[in-house]
């Protein structure tokens, strides 16, 4: 369905280039709340799963079609 997120990396970040969401619509209008329900799955998620990465930001519609999540390694 196009969901699979893309990979890249920087100096000390992982990327994650997110598409097709399904909120969209509703995410354009209200970025502060959609957008912020997904932050918020996301880093419960990673919290949850007890591993080497944290959601450091996430920063909606880059491009009109993709956000991107910016993770971190947690703190040791």
């Amino acid at each position: 369905m196009g969901f699979q997120p893309q990979e890249s990396s920087d100096a000390d970040r992982t990327n994650l280039h997110l598409r097709h969401c399904p909120f969209r619509e509703v995410a354009l209008r209200h970025p502060e709340v959609v957008c912020a329900i997904h932050l918020g799955i996301m880093q419960g998620a990673l919290a949850d799963r007890h591993g080497p990465l944290e959601i450091d930001s996430l920063d909606p519609f880059v491009t009109p079609h993709v956000c991107v999540a910016r993770l971190r390694p947690t703190a040791a």
